[in-house]
């Protein structure tokens, strides 16, 4: 099966990359086009595929279309690949908590540096950074990001549904919190969509640098 991905910033997608291309016979690539600005997209795609082992069953990669300007849907070619794979599906990733997802990104941005596990770069000095109050969410752009990115998810949709029809493949929408939250009933459906089986370890919870959002937005006024 070839799968594309597309997602938007702090809706899991790294880990979920991480997770398919860790299981057997499946590779990702994260962000395929990262680095890469008004070039050849689809060569460019088709030269970083090419990249990676071909012992695999399963084969995709991950994409904020937005991050690059894509507007259209015929940017990458997918049939001959989709003829190699023996399939194509296309996947929209987005996030149902809004709020948690704008609260995640401008933390992200203002400390300059992803909030990810207990183990990455610099945790304990974010960890020492927070603990010391140094960061405020501010109402104002958390609410902006917050009507951004509702709006750019409701963008991705539609674009994820008409690059899969647009090139005849067939289409899923899965969600930070079907893959993540118990029961998570997307990882079900991903797992059958691609014909694979993933790690156990994709749904289990994550040691987070970061406290829970919640202790962040306590006081939001949605």
């Amino acid at each position: 099966m070839f799968y594309t991905i597309f997602k938007l910033p702090r809706s899991g997608s790294t880990r979920l990359a991480k997770y398919l291309d860790r299981a057997a016979g499946v590779g990702c690539v994260h962000e395929i086009l990262n680095g890469v600005n008004g070039a050849d997209y689809d060569a460019e795609i088709r030269r970083r595929l090419d990249a990676n082992p071909d012992a695999c069953s399963s084969m995709g990669f991950s994409l904020n279309p937005f991050r690059h300007a894509i507007e259209t849907v015929d940017f990458f070619d997918p049939r001959p690949l989709v003829s190699a794979y023996g399939g194509g599906l296309a996947i929209s990733l987005t996030r149902q908590n809004i709020l948690h997802q704008a609260v995640s990104y401008w933390l992200s941005r203002q400390l300059k540096m992803w909030p990810g596990d207990a183990d990455a770069a610099r945790a304990p000095a974010l960890k020492a950074y927070v603990e010391q109050g140094g960061v405020e969410v501010p109402v104002a752009s958390i609410r902006k990001i917050c009507r951004r990115l509702s709006s750019q998810n409701d963008a991705l949709l539609e674009f994820s549904r008409a690059f899969a029809g647009h090139h005849g493949l067939d289409h899923m929408e899965i969600t930070y919190e079907g893959l993540y939250q118990a029961p998570n009933p997307d990882l079900q459906r991903l797992e059958s969509g691609l014909g694979v089986t993933l790690d156990p370890e994709l749904v289990a919870p994550s040691g987070k640098v970061l406290p829970p959002l919640e202790d962040w937005i306590a006081n939001y006024d949605q």
